[in-house]
């Protein structure tokens, strides 16, 4: 048995009166739970977490650059990124002063944005059902990937926000407001590029191929979509206008890798190709793992499919080839692509008959309880027998240094969290969503836990940031040989720049020619088997961090700036 409405074929063509209002009056009842999760995620995360190096630092280090002022040739590299999130942050900065915890509630702000309009934007597509308005929103904070992400400052985030408005432009296109629509939708793709570049386009402007797709007695006709896109294209040039006029290339601008520091050497990347198909279980939990899905799917191939769902596929497919094609192998790429997914799981579970509710949740709740079980057997098992197997059987740079310092209370957490939430049987769908939508928030709050715990001094980076900037104001350069992302430049309010290098041998000639300068190398393994004494030792996440006087580096002919001792 279906909940589908008779002689629905469209799902679009409805009077729409008093829209944003109207739904925005009706939606906040159903938002308090999703923002509820937003708020813990947020508050645990910036309270316990430090910004980490990988993912936050290099926004960090473009709004730092630019609004310091101190070097020209950074902040001229800086400016043919897309400058938005600097812009937001440095607006927060000129209010409140120089804050890391505002520029790391820039990124938030935007995910908690992006779940607020899912519900809205869903009802929009697909009027005569209701129930979308207050679904959309759980399933996009309940999604893995999301709820691990939205606590982080990611151009992604943006990007998801803004490709929801670009659904919701095309969706008053198809309400017949095509002046509005168009007008929502240049607006979105022009925010989406000042956010992510030339990559915005790749995920909003293939939206407008739907035409063919769509219904063929309700389907606009093309001369005036195509007006439409043109009106909508101009729209979002004139955005650009403010940021572009100021480069001397603004193509150039438009075709960088956003995701880059400037001077940095390129890398090829450093993960399979199977990489995202083996996270995927992960970044869609728990809704993949949810058997009411798959029966919504199943279902849904009896039925014909409406404009919205249309709509929704082709935004997808453009999601998750644009995330393919911009940013490889990285799993932060994915995060756009999971704000239409989670308007199409909403639709499909339109179209879900009511089922017994009891344990419902017991297969998501089960890697929650595998992860709970694995953290706290290494609380048992002696990290250094672990290490050792490793070392044997697996790889010979051992386990992350991290992996001795987890505790015991977040295994604890993670097992007694899932036990109790997959126990729940409740009957209403949307209290059963919510549900679901707690695991990714009990395993999220786990981490903070073990970061406020023990982790945070793993992968805090701050004292390695001061410790450059003491150097740098002795007068003594600084060179890192190695990957970086600008991860030491907020965090250290640096005036000059760290000279990068790929190559050990690259690090020796510049050791050589600067005696009085310090590189900064990471290295895995024991800190006893070090040829010479650091002037410092940190760690930095999987590795650790040690500052050389360039005359150890040319004793001992860059030896010591091995990535293994």
């Amino acid at each position: 048995m279906t909940t589908e409405p008779p002689s629905e074929r469209s799902g679009l063509h409805l009077p729409l009166r008093r829209w944003p209002l109207h739904l925005s009056i009706k939606f906040l009842p159903t938002a308090i739970g999703p923002t509820a999760i937003w708020l813990v995620l947020v508050v645990s995360t910036l309270a316990a977490r430090p910004p980490l190096a990988s993912l936050d630092s290099l926004v960090l280090a473009q709004a730092w650059w630019q609004w310091s002022g101190n070097n020209a040739d950074l902040i001229e590299a800086f400016a043919r990124h897309p400058p938005l999130l600097a812009w937001l942050i440095q607006a927060g900065w000129w209010l409140f002063g120089t804050s890391e915890l505002w520029a790391r509630l820039v990124g938030p702000l935007f995910a908690l944005g992006t779940i607020l309009t899912a519900g809205p934007v869903a009802r929009l597509l697909w009027p005569r059902r209701p129930q979308t308005l207050a679904t959309a929103p759980i399933v996009l904070v309940g999604f893995g990937g999301f709820a691990g992400s939205l606590a982080l400052t990611l151009p992604d985030l943006a990007l998801a926000a803004f490709l929801l408005g670009a659904i919701a432009g095309l969706g008053l296109v198809l309400h017949r407001q095509p002046l509005f629509g168009w007008a929502v939708y240049g607006t979105a793709l022009g925010l989406a590029i000042l956010a992510r570049g030339g990559a915005g386009l790749l995920y909003i402007l293939p939206l407008i191929l739907v035409l063919p797709w769509l219904d063929p007695v309700q389907r606009p006709r093309p001369l005036p979509w195509l007006a439409g896109v043109a009106g909508a294209l101009a729209l979002a040039a004139l955005m650009q206008l403010p940021w572009l006029l100021r480069l001397p290339d603004p193509l150039a601008a438009l075709l960088a890798d956003p995701s880059r520091y400037p001077g940095a050497p390129l890398r090829p990347p450093e993960r399979p190709f199977y990489w995202l198909l083996l996270l995927a279980p992960a970044l869609l939990h728990p809704w993949a793992w949810w058997k009411p899905i798959w029966r919504a799917m199943r279902n849904q191939t009896r039925m014909p499919i409406d404009d919205g769902l249309r709509l929704i596929l082709v935004a997808v497919g453009a999601a998750l080839l644009a995330s393919f094609l911009t940013e490889g192998r990285s799993s932060y790429g994915l995060v756009p692509a999971l704000a239409p997914l989670a308007l199409l799981a909403a639709r499909l579970l339109t179209v879900q008959a009511n089922k017994p509710t009891d344990y419902h949740a017991a297969l998501p709740t089960a890697p929650i309880l595998l992860a709970g079980l694995l953290f706290f057997l290494l609380n048992i098992v002696p990290v250094a027998h672990l290490d050792a197997v490793w070392r044997q059987f697996v790889s010979p740079t051992g386990l992350p240094i991290w992996l001795g310092g987890t505790g015991l209370i977040s295994g604890l957490v993670l097992l007694g969290g899932a036990y109790l939430v997959g126990q729940a049987a409740p009957r209403a769908l949307q209290a059963r969503m919510m549900q679901l939508a707690l695991l990714p928030t009990l395993v999220v709050v786990s981490f903070n836990i073990e970061f406020a715990q023990s982790l945070r001094p793993f992968f805090d980076i701050t004292p390695l940031a001061e410790q450059i900037y003491e150097l740098q104001q002795s007068g003594r350069g600084v060179a890192l040989l190695g990957r970086y992302r600008g991860e030491y430049d907020f965090l250290g309010r640096l005036d000059q720049p760290v000279t990068v290098f790929a190559s050990a041998g690259a690090a020796l000639g510049w050791a050589a020619q600067n005696p009085d300068g310090v590189v900064l190398s990471y290295f895995q393994g024991g800190v006893l088997r070090l040829p010479l004494r650091p002037l410092m030792l940190g760690a930095a996440g999987d590795n650790w961090a040690a500052f050389w006087p360039a005359s150890d580096v040319v004793a001992t002919n860059g030896a010591v700036l091995a990535q293994r001792f």
